[in-house]
């Protein structure tokens, strides 16, 4: 056995099975078979510790064992490990606190908490090898969070909350909530972080812009950073917060040097009433025109979020900018119904979408209204919470009477539903969305047809919009491709190739990597017109001295 090459004998231990697989197969208790296999010799031992440590899940609870099992002795180990998921522990709260949301004190906790761990986190970093290569993420959370209990404990606390023995909120207490880190300046370098990613996804916690921002500076050698957050779009106050804290943020960042690509996704919350709710922001937040600067030397940016033209082109017509974005190959936008400028790009036009289903069932739609200054619960006294939750509560019943109306009203339109009545004659409860099951109904042309009709371009909008993007791509003397996305369920797309760069539309298409391409879809609910295509091709042609070609597909696949 010691005679094998070790590359045979780590591939051997690739496929050992998992004690949890074993339990499943066979029905038997877990065993710890790698242990057991790494005793065979020392070649099998570096094997499985070289598959043991090439992604490890830690708290900030076990970094002193985390430090010694990878220090002095077992440093070597180190070289193992490729990708580090840490969450910051933080602290618990009792069964009596889930029914309620987090007020200052208990951020102030949190955000405490969060500093202790992640300082701790760093100097134990700071001390690892330059030339090591390891992806981080970072999440926050507490043992008390839902997140962090078992599949039994969360079923046990969902059958108390419907025998009605326990309160729940039908949220996270922490949804309006962002974890803040003090003292980042104060905090080690570390120099062996190549990718961080900020883990804010649904039912997680979220960083805030100005922690997660300050904290990327800290990383010598980062190559990629990915941030993401939830915007609290329903209470106005703590949002535009949360978006002048981002854009200060930006500008007062230094990103490393090493720095490549920038991944910064903004999500609002699903709107199934669409063009019935307007942005909040009165004015033009600044955030693109800060984005535009902050990305100068980035490789590749890909952002999700609410974008304008100032993001490409922040400069007056008669300005003469320097060269920008030299370094940018790819760049990839999805960018939402609205702009940061307080106008709209695409929609789906809910009067025309609903006028049959609020005529059938004679139901009268009524927007919640958003009493004037009340804030996000939490960030207010407790009637003000018990207020904006019930508030927040009546726009998640409207929502959910408007898709199951509208899904109604499509089914009605040409896919009948077995249970339906002609006559119209309809009594089912819509507040439950399950009686309309999608399943029993075929995707199809006319279907998809459909679904286009009831969307809508705002055209100078976007006019605007890829006029500055057609600028700013003469300007990336490195540029190889880019896409630009829609928000509605990506019905709106198109793409850019350069000159050499493959697609993988190359093959059903007659055009040669050799020009540059323009990729669009056939069917649509808003094609360019002849004026924006102009525009596309005379950019490619000055920027490549060659005609572009205009490649038209059925649809283009998400990447």
């Amino acid at each position: 056995m010691n005679r094998l090459p070790q590359e045979i004998i780590d591939h051997v231990a690739w496929w050992l099975p998992l004690p949890e697989e074993i339990h499943c197969r066979n029905g038997l208790p877990s065993s710890p078979i790698r242990p057991s296999i790494a005793s065979v010799s020392e070649k099998f031992r570096h094997a499985v510790e070289r598959l043991t440590f090439h992604e490890l899940h830690i708290k900030t609870s076990e970094l002193d064992k985390f430090d010694e099992i990878l220090s002095g002795a077992g440093s070597y180990r180190r070289r193992f490990l490729t990708r580090l998921n840490v969450v910051v522990v933080l602290p618990e709260y009792g069964d009596h606190k889930v029914p309620t949301y987090e007020f200052a004190v208990d951020r102030y906790a949190n955000n405490y908490a969060a500093t202790r761990g992640m300082h701790q986190l760093l100097y134990v970093l700071s001390g690892w090898e330059s030339d090591l290569r390891l992806e981080l993420t970072l999440e926050a959370q507490s043992p008390s969070d839902s997140g962090a209990l078992t599949s039994k404990q969360c079923y046990q606390r969902w059958k108390e909350i419907e025998q009605g023995t326990r309160h729940g909120l039908g949220h996270e207490r922490y949804e309006y909530s962002m974890t803040e880190i003090f003292d980042v300046d104060k905090m080690p370098f570390v120099p062996c972080v190549r990718t961080i990613h900020f883990h804010g996804q649904r039912q997680c916690r979220q960083f805030s812009p100005k922690a997660a921002l300050a904290l990327a500076t800290r990383f010598l050698q980062v190559q990629t950073v990915r941030t993401e957050w939830h915007e609290p779009f329903w209470f106005p106050d703590l949002l535009q917060a949360m978006r002048r804290q981002l854009t200060d943020s930006l500008n007062s960042t230094h990103f490393p040097p090493t720095l490549s690509e920038l991944v910064l996704q903004l999500y609002p919350p699903v709107r199934i009433s669409g063009n019935l709710t307007k942005s909040w922001m009165s004015q033009p937040n600044g955030l693109c025109r800060v984005l535009h600067q902050a990305v100068n030397h980035v490789a590749h940016l890909k952002l999700h979020g609410e974008v304008d033209p100032s993001l490409f082109w922040p400069y007056q017509p008669s300005e003469k900018p320097q060269p920008f974005w030299q370094s940018m190959k790819k760049l990839e936008i999805t960018m939402e119904q609205d702009s940061t400028s307080t106008e709209w790009y695409q929609r789906t036009n809910f009067n025309k979408w609903s006028q049959k289903t609020i005529a059938r069932y004679d139901y009268d739609i009524n927007f919640p209204v958003n009493h004037p200054g009340l804030p996000a619960p939490g960030h207010g006294s407790v009637s003000e919470a018990k207020r904006a939750h019930r508030y927040f509560n009546s726009i998640l019943q409207h929502e959910r009477t408007i898709y199951d109306l509208t899904y109604r009203t499509l089914v009605d339109g040409g896919f009948k539903d077995d249970d339906d009545d002609d006559d119209g004659s309809d009594h089912d409860n819509f507040e439950n969305s399950n009686d309309a099951d999608e399943s029993k109904y075929e995707h199809d042309d006319a279907r998809e047809d459909e679904m286009l009709e009831f969307c809508e371009a705002n055209e100078p909008a976007m006019a605007r919009l890829l006029d500055a993007m057609m600028k700013a791509m003469l300007q990336m003397r490195r540029l190889e491709f880019v896409r630009l996305e829609g928000c509605l369920g990506g019905m709106w797309c198109m793409e850019f190739y350069a000159p050499g760069v493959p697609s993988k539309y190359d093959a059903k298409s007659e055009a040669t990597p050799s020009y540059a391409r323009f990729i669009l879809p056939k069917r649509h609910f808003w094609i360019p017109g002849e004026g924006i295509l102009s525009e596309f091709r005379n950019m490619a042609t000055e920027k490549y001295g060659q005609q572009p070609a205009v490649i038209w597909v059925e649809h283009i696949w998400r990447n």
